[in-house]
C-alpha cells in the first residue's frame, strides 16, 4: 500500500508484518561483528603490574589539569599540571 505525504511530496511504503517475516535479509559480513563498537570505550589489557611505572602513570588522567598548550612548532604540546603541583609538557608521538 502507498500512503503520499501532502507536505514534502514523499512516498512511504506500508508492509505487513508477515510480509516482512517473509524478506530475506542480506548477509552480514562476518568481519563487521568484530568491529569495535565506535560509540564505547575501547576496552585496554591490563597491564602487568610488574612494570615500572612512570611519573605520569601515576595519577588517574582526570587528577591533570591542562595549564597550557604551545602550538605552531610542528606538534602541538600541552603543558599538565599533577597532582603534587609538578608541571609536565607532553605531545602525541
Amino acid at each position: 500500500m502507498r500512503l503520499r505525504a501532502p507536505l514534502f511530496g514523499l512516498t512511504v511504503m506500508s508492509t505487513s508484518v508477515s510480509a516482512l517475516a517473509q524478506m530475506s535479509m542480506p548477509d552480514i559480513d562476518p568481519a563487521a561483528l568484530d568491529m569495535r563498537d565506535p560509540f564505547k570505550r575501547p576496552l585496554v589489557a591490563d597491564a602487568p603490574t610488574t612494570a615500572p611505572m612512570g611519573v605520569l602513570e601515576r595519577f588517574p588522567v582526570e587528577e591533570f589539569k591542562m595549564v597550557g598548550a604551545i602550538t605552531g612548532t610542528g606538534r602541538v604540546r600541552a603543558i599538565l599540571l599533577d597532582p603534587d603541583g609538578k608541571t609536565h609538557l607532553v605531545s602525541e608521538k
